[in-house]
């Protein structure tokens, strides 16, 4: 009885051992690190976990996305290689600043000073053909990495000083900002007359600190956002440019996916842009009301009098095309 009752488990023991054995491994779960170099208060890291949210609903757990914020997987500077090589797998970007990445090209008009009327305008650009084939053709330019969904809308760049205070474009001579280290944007600050120096944004506040650097353009949420308020006095909205945000992915991380797993990112990265733009634009309404309880002295310029200035040069950049194809400002301005 003994012996045929251990015989019967040694078989079953052993049965079950070669069920396990034939049995097809279960698919590993994909993981993508999405990594950016903001706070993780801002209204765009709440979209990068939104994002992941939504991979993770769609994808029915089969898909992860892990979220780094400020600059743990890399500053700004280092991510564009970061995505090349595949050691980071999503981030966002500026659109204005892939046009440095791209070293040129239609991006570059999207934070051009000025030419957009509104933010309304800015949207309607999104919706245009124009837009769609500027992504298509940054998409084959094999750079390493691609757009795969917009992420939304952000408010207009703005300058913020320590203590120099700037209503006119000669309040900003000889003025030492960091701005996006984007050439065409460093010649209309110059064409204002200040001195644009370069500062990766990871070491913007202790510049800011030291003294480094008098100022900076940025917008208001990042102000806030990157407390500059502490070490900044004049918040100055200039509304030079527009801003908006892309997704993008490394292509090594795009070419692992399925068709069915690149769908997954792209709604939900589109989802989680409309959440982002809505968070921010939350924010947006009481960012000046806590910039004042900061501290901070909150000063109109005279928008005018650097349109003037810069109009000029605008009209020969689109005419010549220097840092976008001929005529795409007077085509852009066109759009209702």
């Amino acid at each position: 009885m003994t012996t045929r009752k251990g015989w019967m488990l040694w078989a079953l023991a052993a049965g079950l051992a070669l069920g396990m054995l034939g049995a097809p491994p279960a698919e590993a779960r994909t993981t993508i690190k999405f990594g950016h170099y903001l706070s993780e208060d801002s209204a765009l890291h709440k979209g990068a976990l939104e994002f992941a949210k939504q991979v993770a609903a769609r994808s029915k757990g089969d898909m992860e996305v892990q979220v780094f914020h400020s600059s743990q997987l890399g500053s700004l500077r280092e991510m564009p290689g970061a995505l090349k090589s595949g050691t980071l797998g999503v981030t966002f970007f500026d659109y204005g600043f892939l046009a440095v990445v791209r070293r040129g090209g239609d991006f570059n008009l999207l934070v051009a000073p000025f030419v957009f009327r509104d933010h309304a305008h800015v949207k309607a650009f999104f919706k245009t053909p124009i837009w769609a084939g500027i992504v298509e053709d940054f998409n084959k330019a094999g750079v390493g990495f691609r757009i795969f969904a917009h992420f939304g809308d952000r408010g207009p760049r703005q300058i913020s000083t320590k203590s120099v205070v700037v209503r006119t474009p000669a309040d900003l001579k000889g003025v030492k900002l960091r701005v996006a280290p984007i050439p065409m944007h460093l010649e209309t600050f110059k064409a204002w007359g200040a001195t644009p120096t370069p500062v990766d944004f990871s070491e913007l506040f202790s510049a800011l600190q030291q003294g480094v650097v008098e100022g900076q353009d940025n917008g208001v949420d990042t102000v806030r956002q990157m407390k500059f308020y502490e070490v900044q006095k004049n918040m100055i909205l200039l509304e030079q440019s527009q801003s908006a945000i892309g997704l993008t992915i490394s292509d090594k991380v795009w070419d692992g996916l399925t068709p069915a797993q690149r769908k997954i990112l792209e709604e939900a990265g589109a989802e989680a842009g409309v959440a982002q733009t809505r968070a921010y634009l939350e924010e947006e309404k009481t960012d000046l009301e806590t910039l004042k309880a900061k501290g901070m002295t909150i000063i109109t310029p005279d928008r005018e009098a650097f349109r003037k200035i810069i109009e000029p040069i605008l009209q020969d950049w689109d005419a010549t095309g220097k840092f976008w194809r001929k005529g795409l400002m007077k085509e852009v301005r066109g759009i209702k």
